[in-house]
């Protein structure tokens, strides 16, 4: 469960380039905490793609809990720190 530290897989190549544009978007709203009812509010799809998405980004990422992902998207300065 390393890929939250930025780290690369054995090609080099950076686990977030894998993402697509949505899945980007979906684990930018999850890293700041929103639910996947609110998501969907505000992506215009239904919660089921959300939750599709989330488990799409779960694997490529090799992080498996909202926690891991906002360390993630933290050390990728897809969100700051509110302190």
């Amino acid at each position: 469960m390393a890929g939250y530290l930025g780290m690369h897989g054995e090609t080099g190549e950076d686990p977030y380039e894998k993402l697509t544009d949505r899945e980007k978007q979906v684990l930018k709203l999850i890293a700041e905490g929103h639910s996947h009812k609110e998501i969907a509010g505000c992506l215009n799809i239904i919660t089921k793609t959300v939750i599709t998405h989330q488990t799409n980004i779960s694997e490529k990422l090799d992080i498996h809990n909202r926690m891991g992902l906002a360390k993630f998207a933290i050390s990728k300065g897809i969100i700051k720190l509110k302190l």
